[in-house]
């Protein structure tokens, strides 16, 4: 029910007699609505009361010219009431200095407005005046108010807050748990709690599904449900996993924990010259790089050297009668350490170099594959046994093959040509030759080994003057292009 109360005058008027320094006393004052009686220290009070609310008016009983006074307005509400208006007059003589609180200033009123006030509360209003003339002055204060009467009712929400918590980073193939807590933080019931967990390949759960349904129920007002789910990580990489809980009659929300799923890994590399000359030493070189998300530990590396192969220097490495084995005490993420290894063979041939590395339960193998190739080196040398020649006489011709290399050579061929001042009579060496004209060839010799040397000679006549040049040319499979030397024999 609403009561109007307008335009009530309390009669809460205050009278003040403002007089002039050294002046006779004014007369009596004539009071324009009630008359207000003196209360104690020369205060006169103004009191009415209507039963919703009651009003007090207080001020000086006298006044002078030029020096300020202050007035006070009580109201207290009896009920609880609203839309309360409380106007004050400006009486003519006076001069309104301000107010506290601040009033609105309509023509010659102070007003103020109040939204509500309950039971017993109290509003005091101040407010300053400056008499400006010698005169009998009366405030008059009047308010109105409606009757405040309410039906408080209190609503009930219904809210909760969801939370899922997990391993901040694991290993691909360990085992996580998500925890996944869902709080009714409302002042309702959340009814028909679903919480769903659906989830990447990144990891695997023991149902072999890739959604998670449970059913929780209604939570009541600061009840928790807490949920925990088991998985195996499948993938590296970082994981979001992610929980919708939905409800009938309070929406729904997610929440999502983040795993950075891990592993230990390391390249190795080895590589090696494809072909080695024999009897020269090959450089073989070890890469080892941490490609995982962790540091490594303890690396042990081993390379095993194959029957033929010797070690000619292995830095930081022990070195045993088969292998060489390097043990590094650790390795960053993205850092490299790279090995070298100087090997040789004494004989030719295909060599297999293997080697191992194992770190974190991890181990790899990588291979190189090298030829030591022996080359043979055919040098060849011509000596005459009689030089310059008369027209008529006789000389010897002596080759001297010899093989340098460390392998051996084969099919080697030799042909002589001679000039027309000397002409070749007879030819003996490692293999049978045939005179044909100016020209001599000895048959193949099927072998030439390593380090050998073969003699063929060759017995020639001066037939006429000049200068004879005498060519020598020998040729094998390794050598296509045939050596080639001249020699010079000056016939008088």
């Amino acid at each position: 029910m609403k009561r109007i109360i307008s335009s009530i005058v309390f009669c809460c008027v205050i009278a003040t007699v403002v007089g002039l320094v050294g002046c006779a006393t004014a007369p009596a004052p004539v009071l324009m609505e009630q008359e207000v009686l003196p209360g104690p220290n020369d205060v006169l009070v103004g009191v009415s009361t209507d039963g919703a609310v009651e009003c007090f008016i207080r001020g000086p009983k006298f006044a002078e010219t030029k020096i300020e006074y202050e007035n006070e307005v009580i109201v207290r509400a009896v009920q609880n009431v609203a839309n309360v208006i409380v106007k004050e007059n400006i009486p003519e003589g006076l001069e309104h200095i301000n107010s506290i609180p601040e009033a609105k200033v309509i023509g010659n009123k102070l007003v103020w407005k109040f939204q509500k006030l309950n039971s017993l509360e109290t509003r005091v209003i101040k407010t300053s005046f400056l008499p400006i003339k010698d005169t009998f002055v009366s405030n008059c204060v009047s308010l109105s108010a409606d009757i405040r009467s309410c039906a408080v009712t209190k609503i009930n929400e219904p809210v909760f807050v969801v939370k899922k918590t997990g391993p901040k980073t694991v290993l691909v193939g360990d085992e996580i748990r998500y925890n996944i807590y869902v709080k009714n933080t409302g002042s309702a019931i959340v009814k028909d709690v679903v919480i769903i967990d659906q989830f990447s390949d990144s990891l695997e759960h023991e149902s072999g599904r890739r959604k998670i349904v449970i059913n929780v129920g209604d939570l009541a007002p600061g009840e928790e449900e807490e949920t925990c789910i088991d998985f195996i990580v499948a993938k590296r990489g970082k994981i979001a996993n992610s929980a919708i809980v939905e409800s009938s009659n309070a929406g729904k929300t997610m929440a999502t924990a983040w795993t950075d799923a891990q592993i230990y890994d390391f390249k190795l590399n080895k590589s090696a010259p494809k072909k080695v000359c024999l009897g020269k030493p090959a450089t073989f070189k070890i890469l080892v790089e941490n490609t995982g998300d962790r540091l490594l530990t303890d690396i042990n590396i081993v390379d095993k050297i194959p029957a033929g192969l010797f070690v000619v220097k292995a830095e930081n490495a022990k070195v045993y009668n088969d292998c060489v084995v390097w043990e590094i005490p650790s390795l960053k993420v993205g850092e490299a350490i790279e090995l070298e290894i100087l090997l040789v063979a004494k004989a030719c041939g295909k060599y297999r170099n293997v080697v191992t590395a194992a770190a974190e339960g991890i181990e790899k193998t990588a291979v190189a594959d090298t030829v030591w190739k022996g080359f043979p080196g055919l040098s060849m040398e011509v000596i005459d046994s009689k030089d310059p020649l008369l027209v008529g006489e006789e000389t010897s011709y002596f080759i001297e093959i010899t093989n340098q290399g460390l392998v051996d050579d084969s099919n080697m061929e030799i042909v002589v040509e001679f000039p027309n001042e000397i002409k070749p009579l007879k030819a003996t060496g490692q293999t049978q030759a045939t005179i044909s004209g100016n020209t001599i060839k000895f048959k193949s010799l099927d072998v030439l080994r390593a380090k050998d040397t073969v003699v063929y000679a060759i017995e020639a006549k001066a037939t006429s003057e000049g200068d004879g040049r005498v060519n020598f040319k020998v040729k094998t499979n390794s050598i296509k292009t045939p050596i080639s030397e001249e020699e010079s024999t000056r016939v008088y």
